[in-house]
């Protein structure tokens, strides 16, 4: 069995974290589930990431981290690049954990730490789409918001999307 570095290591428990956070929550995970699922001990956890909320924190900076980098790789010599970003987003949303998560973000957001970090990521986000999309962010983001309640209910994200703008 191969020995994972520190950093594959951190990466799978934000992994096993985000599809535990995603489904019961900020407050309904315990850090003994997450590092049962992720075959590690529970202290090794708190060294890797002190607190519980210094996990989740983690597991937030990971989910926009990881939609930026779509973004920038689908925007990329893109001819309409607004076009591949939704088209890119729609595919990931094919990763159940990570759009639960994205809602449990938001409701967690209660805490002022974990509403902080979200609402600087948010407002980052927006702009990373303003930069790479060439469009106002709200209409994209919007409908990317949309679009994780249709894949969270198990609909087709790819029956419900328009990529372009709507003729007016």
């Amino acid at each position: 069995m191969k020995r994972l570095t520190a950093a594959e290591r951190r990466k799978e428990i934000l992994d096993v974290a985000i599809a535990e956070f995603g489904v019961s929550g900020y407050h309904g995970t315990s850090t003994e589930v997450i590092a049962e699922n992720a075959g590690i001990s529970q202290p090794y956890i708190f060294r890797l990431y002190g607190t519980k909320k210094d996990l989740f924190l983690a597991c937030v900076d990971s989910c926009f981290d990881r939609t930026i980098e779509v973004f920038r790789e689908a925007a990329a010599d893109a001819d309409v690049p607004i076009e591949e970003m939704g088209r890119a987003y729609v595919e990931m949303l094919g990763e159940r954990s990570l759009v639960l998560f994205q809602h449990q973000i938001y409701a967690a957001a209660e805490d002022p730490d974990i509403r902080a970090l979200a609402r600087r990521r948010f407002e980052g986000l927006a702009e990373e789409i303003r930069r790479l999309g060439g469009v106002d962010p709200v209409v994209f983001v919007g409908q990317g918001m949309l679009l994780n309640v249709i894949a969270s209910l198990g609909l087709q994200a790819e029956d419900w999307v328009f990529l372009s703008a709507p003729d007016t």
